[in-house]
C-alpha cells in the first residue's frame, strides 16, 4: 500500500513541476484585438437618447391613426344597387383531419379543388357594412343618422380618422383593408352592403348612395338586405 502511494505522490510532484515550466515560444503570438462586445454593447447604450426615442413612439402612437393611407374611392353620383357573386373556385383541396377507430388521424378531403363555393350558402351575416369618406363632412353626417337609429350597421372608413369618428359616433369605426375593397367590389362611398333576399339570396347587395344623403333610401337600401 505503501508503494502505491509513494508512486501516486512522486507523480504528482512531476507534473506540478512540468506544468510550472516554462516551455518557450513555439509559434508566433498575436495580440487580442477584438473588441469586447459587452464593452461595446454598453457604450453604444450610454450615447443613445432614449428619451427622444420614448417620445417619438408615444408621438407615433398618439398619432397612428391620423397617418392611415387614403384610399380614394369617390363618390357615388347617384342611388343605385349592384350584385355581386362572392362564389369562389378552389384551386386546391380543402383538407381537415379525422380520427380514426385507431386513434390515428388521417387527412380527408372536404372539398376537392375544382369546386365552386358561396359563403352565403353556409353562412349569412346579421350585420351590414356600411363604407364611407370620413374626410367628407356630408358623408360623415349621413352615417352618424344612420348608426344611431340602426345598430347592425358596421361604419368602415375609407379615409380620414378612425379614431376621432368612433368618438363622434359612440361605436367602434373601423379603417378598410385594400383586400375588402375588391373582395367586396367597394367602387364608390357611401356604400352599404350585405347578403341579398329573394333571387338575389347567394349574392352581396351593394346599395350606394348618391345625394342628396336621406334616411328614406337607407330604408329602401335595407329592404334589399334584410
Amino acid at each position: 500500500m505503501f508503494k502505491y502511494i509513494l508512486i501516486g505522490g512522486v507523480s504528482l510532484l512531476v507534473c506540478s513541476q512540468v506544468m510550472g515550466a516554462n516551455l518557450g515560444v513555439k509559434g508566433r503570438i498575436y495580440s487580442i484585438d477584438e473588441v469586447d462586445m459587452r464593452l461595446a454593447l454598453t457604450a453604444s447604450a450610454s450615447q443613445v437618447d432614449w428619451e427622444a426615442i420614448h417620445k417619438g413612439l408615444e408621438d407615433q402612437g398618439k398619432h397612428y391613426a391620423e397617418n392611415l393611407p387614403a384610399f380614394e374611392v369617390p363618390p357615388a353620383s347617384e342611388n343605385r344597387i349592384r350584385w355581386y357573386d362572392l362564389s369562389i373556385t378552389l384551386t386546391q383541396d380543402i383538407v381537415y383531419l379525422e380520427q380514426g377507430e385507431d386513434g390515428h388521424y388521417r387527412e380527408k378531403v372536404l372539398a376537392p379543388a375544382g369546386t365552386t363555393m358561396n359563403p352565403f350558402e353556409h353562412v349569412r351575416p346579421i350585420t351590414r357594412r356600411l363604407y364611407f369618406d370620413g374626410r367628407s363632412e356630408a358623408q360623415v353626417r349621413f352615417v352618424q343618422s344612420m348608426v344611431e337609429t340602426n345598430p347592425l350597421v358596421t361604419p368602415i372608413a375609407t379615409a380620414g380618422n378612425p379614431q376621432k369618428l368612433t368618438e363622434l359616433f359612440g361605436v367602434p369605426v373601423s379603417y378598410a383593408k385594400e383586400w375588402e375593397l375588391g373582395r367586396f367590389n367597394i367602387t364608390h362611398t357611401p356604400s352599404l352592403i350585405g347578403p341579398g333576399a329573394g333571387a338575389h339570396a347567394t349574392e352581396l347587395a351593394i346599395y350606394e348612395f348618391g345625394v342628396p344623403y336621406t334616411l328614406e333610401t337607407l330604408d329602401q337600401a335595407l329592404k334589399e338586405m334584410p
